[in-house]
């Protein structure tokens, strides 16, 4: 099934395809714009997992309750994150700013004191 520019535009908009009602899913979306949704805007991969990995995560995050996907999700963009922030650090480690080439302000970090408006 291809999607259409007046569909694309249907799904950024919000709106619901015509007939609405049967198929609504959460929030007011049609489950077919979802799905729609899905197949163009997102990329689909295949992970195999050792037995103790899949029945971990069939307890943590059950296929049955559609939360896995969400699950798997955020468990990559942090696992994500942490890399580059590894990779950060260790780019500073080997290459330390110094005192002298690295300009910092104290004030601009420091909170300012609060001040009391005169009456």
């Amino acid at each position: 099934m291809t999607a259409t520019r007046s569909d694309r535009a249907r799904r950024k908009d919000g709106a619901q395809d015509a007939g609405g009602g049967a198929g609504t899913g959460r929030a007011g979306f049609d489950c077919k714009s979802i799905l729609l949704y899905i197949l163009e805007y997102m990329k689909q991969i295949i992970v195999e997992l050792d037995e103790q990995t899949a029945a971990e995560l069939e307890r943590v995050a059950p296929a049955r309750s559609r939360q896995r996907s969400e699950f798997i999700r955020r468990a990559l963009r942090r696992a994500l994150w942490e890399e580059e922030e590894r990779r950060t650090r260790e780019a500073y480690l080997q290459s330390p700013d110094s005192e002298t080439g690295a300009y910092v302000e104290p004030a601009a970090w420091e909170p300012r004191p609060k001040t009391r408006k005169k009456r």
